[in-house]
């Protein structure tokens, strides 16, 4: 039995009554999200890695209510849950499908009507496609952080992206960091608009995501902003497939991957005619509008869930 479940199983006041855990009288479910709210970070070690001690466990006392009380509880948490991950099932799909058509078109070269366009004799690709660099499709930006020292930059609304804000991948919605206006005015020319892509170039390569709304990123992220709306869907399943690539570019022996802007701009990519990337725009973006509206739902899901979790422990709010 994981120490977890053995904090509860061997006994803990109930601060609602005169109720004890002993043997099976408790929901696993309730356990879990009850589990959240103890703070159990707080009792780390201070070991180089950190770790809770068993005796440590067992001696925190928590809420239990009764059982049917628990199940109660359990279900709506649960519910929230529930939604969640049908969305995250969702949204994987979804961006499987558009994939897919990136792969038919432009990786197999079975795009719409294929078997009836020529193949310039010169580059051997179809007729108006190119090879270019990434800086002849969008303009490269690195990102770049504000003073730390200054209080009055940072805590406004303006996202401030950093590489583990993208691992959720597709779009970014919630970041750690925010800039004021006032931050975000020391270094204008770093602003990204809306659907431009981030990728991150240092220490873990290969990070791809779109930013949801206007927002600054620092060093660690290079990124591509489009003056023309139907580029950047392209661009950002182009940039998944560059992770191999990008971890060989940087690493020159050196421990921690280093993939600056001018070895980004300059890596090679294959541009299909201006007609064939606004359809798979048209084809593609209604699927990523999906996506976008999935994951807002799930952020909203999250705080509604999290919002209740505490009241339901701390019995503000009665079921």
């Amino acid at each position: 039995m994981s120490p977890f479940l053995a904090l509860f199983y061997c006994g803990l006041f109930n601060l609602w009554g005169v109720y004890v855990v002993k043997g099976p009288g408790y929901d696993l479910k309730f356990l879990f999200y009850n589990l959240q709210t103890c703070n159990l970070e707080r009792l780390n070690s201070d070991a180089a890695v950190p770790g809770l001690n068993r005796e440590n466990a067992y001696s925190q006392r928590i809420a239990i209510p009764p059982l049917q009380t628990q199940k109660k509880i359990a279900s709506i948490l649960s519910a929230y849950d529930d939604l969640i991950e049908n969305n995250l099932k969702r949204i994987k799909l979804l961006e499987e499908a558009a994939q897919r058509i990136y792969k038919e078109w432009f990786v197999d070269f079975k795009f719409p009507n294929y078997e009836n366009t020529p193949i310039n004799p010169e580059t051997g690709l179809p007729e108006g496609w190119r090879n270019i660099e990434i800086a002849d499709f969008g303009d490269v930006v690195t990102g770049k952080t504000p003073s730390t020292k200054k209080r009055e930059f940072y805590h406004g609304k303006i996202p401030f992206i950093k590489t583990p804000d993208m691992h959720d991948g597709n779009y970014i919605l919630k970041t750690s960091l925010t800039l004021t206006e006032e931050g975000s005015k020391t270094q204008k020319k770093k602003l990204l608009p809306k659907n431009s892509v981030l990728v991150s170039c240092i220490g873990t390569a290969g990070i791809v995501a779109i930013n949801s709304e206007p927002a600054q990123f620092n060093q660690q992220i290079n990124a591509v902003r489009f003056e023309e709306v139907y580029k950047h869907i392209y661009f950002y399943f182009f940039a998944k497939s560059l992770k191999v690539h990008l971890e060989a570019l940087g690493s020159n022996g050196a421990t921690m991957v280093n993939v600056n802007k001018g070895k980004f701009e300059r890596i090679k990519m294959l541009c299909p005619s201006d007609d064939l990337l606004k359809y798979f725009h048209i084809k593609t973006s209604g699927i990523f509008s999906q996506i976008l509206h999935l994951k807002k739902q799930n952020q909203n899901l999250q705080e509604g869930r999290d919002l209740l979790l505490p009241r339901f422990m701390n019995r503000t709010i009665e079921v």
